[in-house]
């Protein structure tokens, strides 16, 4: 790779392969980045080869240092590699997110033009090619590489919690006379047995896996161009029509709904046609809820909320389209919390409505909603 030091010509085709970005492409972004320096610090004090703002490269959730270059590359592939997804493949508007964040591209392009540039691809939109379209003419080169992809186990996650909510229900039966029931006088359920019912929530992480596909970099006389070929977006069955709502999203831990963390500025977007039915100001520390309704796609009818670090909250009665933002992330607060809200009651989560929800307890409304975002790619 001409002008990348031979020590990180791994890292480029790895951070490449990650991101589905041309390695060109990501060897402009580092070398304007830190010149290839691990040890690089700005005088802002981003840090590292990638050179990460302390506080988005704690959102990361990425052990070590970006000071590391292996750490480093996982973050690196991890939130350039959500942008690209977020944006579409539009990498002018990924580079630019990158730079000055997603909601403030305009002050990005200069950064995304320069580094477009630098790699001998076009800086604007319109001279990308459709990733549907034909190529320029002339003599063209296509190359591939082989990414490994999240994949996702619906029918046997749904299977496992259906059997969990069944055992959990008949756990709650506190009546002695139930049958069913273990513990007290009564004997062990049989209906608690190996592979019947259960009192213990699915793991998502058994249901997660990974799958191999080929991604194709096309490569015209007009220089390297888009990414083209493989879909950014998600064709799992169970998620047809609907878009992920966080893209890009560092998740935390999964209770009345899922705790994500995103770049501040970052969209949280209506993952199809949907209405705001429910505004709630001071929800959780000061912090705000919003529930909409989602009106179109497979999940038509329910109430999917937002709340806490948010901001720009929209008004009761609000009709956002698909892929619009509902609000976006502020830049403090204690992360956001997302999930089904109850579609009776839509300023109640629907874990409060059916669980009598404590405080860290993980859900089946939360389960459920893990593993929606699970198979929208999130």
């Amino acid at each position: 790779m001409p002008g990348v030091p031979a020590a990180y010509q791994g890292w480029v085709s790895q951070a490449a392969a990650a991101t589905r970005m041309p390695a060109s492409v990501v060897a402009a972004q580092i070398n304007m980045e830190s010149g290839f320096n691990p040890r690089a610090t700005s005088p802002t004090g981003a840090q590292g080869i990638a050179q990460f703002e302390p506080g988005t490269w704690s959102g990361l959730g990425i052990k070590g240092s970006p000071y590391e270059p292996g750490a480093a590359l996982q973050g690196y592939s991890k939130f350039m590699g959500g942008l690209v997804q977020q944006y579409g493949g539009n990498l002018r508007n990924a580079l630019a997110a990158y730079n000055a964040g997603s909601g403030n591209l305009k002050a990005g392009f200069g950064y995304a033009d320069a580094i477009l540039k630098q790699a001998g691809a076009p800086t604007s939109p319109s001279s990308s090619p459709d990733a549907n379209s034909s190529s320029p003419s002339g003599p063209s080169t296509s190359q591939t590489a082989t990414i490994n992809v999240p994949t996702f186990d619906q029918a046997g996650y749904n299977q496992a919690n259906a059997r969990y909510i069944a055992g959990r229900f008949l756990q709650s039966q506190n009546s002695t006379a139930n049958p069913y029931r273990s513990g007290g006088s009564n004997p062990p359920s049989v209906l608690l047995g190996p592979g019947l019912l259960t009192s213990k929530p699915p793991n998502i992480a058994n249901y997660q896996g990974t799958k191999q596909e080929q991604v194709q970099l096309q490569n015209a006389t007009a220089g390297l161009q888009r990414l083209v070929g493989t879909p950014l977006v998600n064709t799992h069955a169970g998620a047809q029509g609907d878009m992920n709502p966080i893209p890009g999203a560092v998740m935390g831990r999964t209770d009345m709904g899922v705790d994500a963390n995103l770049k501040p500025g970052a969209p949280i977007v209506a993952p199809n046609d949907a209405k705001v039915v429910a505004v709630v100001p001071n929800w959780y520390k000061g912090q705000p809820y919003v529930a909409v309704q989602i009106l179109k796609g497979p999940n038509a009818g329910k109430v999917m909320y937002v709340a806490e670090q948010i901001n720009g909250v929209p008004k009761a009665g609000t009709i956002i389209k698909k892929g619009q933002p509902i609000t976006r992330y502020a830049q403090s607060g204690t992360g956001i919390e997302i999930g089904w809200a109850s579609p009776s009651n839509p300023t109640q989560t629907l874990a409060q409505a059916t669980s009598g929800y404590s405080e860290g307890q993980q859900t089946g409304a939360g389960s459920n909603f893990r593993s929606y975002l699970g198979a929208l790619g999130g």
